[in-house]
C-alpha cells in the first residue's frame, strides 16, 4: 500500500498506529474497510467510514502497521479528523511525498526531526490548525511544490522558504503574518 486516505472519520491519535510498527507481526483487530477501486497496479486507496474512535484507532493501526513495516507509504491523508497533535513517529515515515493534515483544528507543531527525516514531500498541507511557527529547517525538504499553511496562527514565516527553489504554491492566508517572506529572503524576488 503506497497511499492512507483516512480523511472525514473521528480518529483522535495515531500514536498508538504509528508505534505498533516496532512490533514484529502484530495482529491488530480491525474491521473489514471497502477499499476504493485500484488507481493503479500498486496504490490502493482506503476510505474507511467509522462510528467512534475506537474502531477508528483499530483500523489506523492496521493500515498504518502494514505500510510501515514496509516503508512503503507515500501519500497519508488525515484530513478533518480529531488529532490534537501529529506523533514522533511519523518521522519515520520516510518515503512520504505528499501529507495532508487540514481541518484538524488542533495540532499545534510538527514533531522534533520531521523536517530532518521526511524529505521527499512534495506536498505538505496544513491548512487549518494551530500551528505557530514554521521551523527553520523547512529548509531540508528540497522537493516541496506545494505548502499550505493558511488558517493557522502563524506570525513570522523563516527566510529558509526562500531556499525552496520547487516551491511553487504558498498558501499564508489567515494567519497573523507581518512580514511575508520574500522581503526577508536576500536576492530572491
Amino acid at each position: 500500500m503506497e497511499i492512507l486516505n483516512l480523511s472525514s472519520n473521528l480518529i483522535a491519535t495515531v500514536d498508538a498506529a504509528i508505534g505498533m510498527c516496532s512490533r514484529s507481526n502484530p495482529k491488530p483487530q480491525t474491521p473489514n474497510p471497502k477499499p476504493v477501486p485500484k488507481k493503479g497496479a500498486q496504490t490502493l486507496v482506503v476510505a474507511a467510514a467509522m462510528a467512534h474512535a475506537r474502531r477508528a484507532r483499530n483500523l489506523v493501526e492496521g493500515l498504518v502497521t502494514c505500510c510501515l513495516t514496509r516503508n512503503r507509504l507515500t501519500d497519508l491523508d488525515l484530513s478533518r479528523n480529531e488529532l490534537s497533535g501529529l506523533p514522533s513517529t511519523l518521522i519515520l515515515l520516510t518515503n512520504l511525498t505528499l501529507l495532508k493534515i487540514p481541518e484538524n483544528k488542533t495540532i499545534a507543531k510538527f514533531p522534533d526531526e520531521f523536517f530532518e527525516r521526511v524529505l521527499k514531500l512534495t506536498l505538505l498541507d496544513a491548512e487549518d490548525n494551530r500551528l505557530t511557527e514554521v521551523p527553520t529547517e523547512i529548509k531540508n525538504l528540497t522537493q516541496l511544490t506545494h505548502l499550505d499553511l493558511g488558517r493557522n496562527r502563524i506570525t513570522i514565516l523563516p527566510k529558509e522558504i526562500g531556499e525552496l527553489e520547487k516551491l511553487r504554491i504558498l498558501k499564508i492566508h489567515h494567519n497573523q503574518v507581518s512580514i511575508p517572506p520574500w522581503s526577508r529572503v536576500e536576492g530572491k524576488s
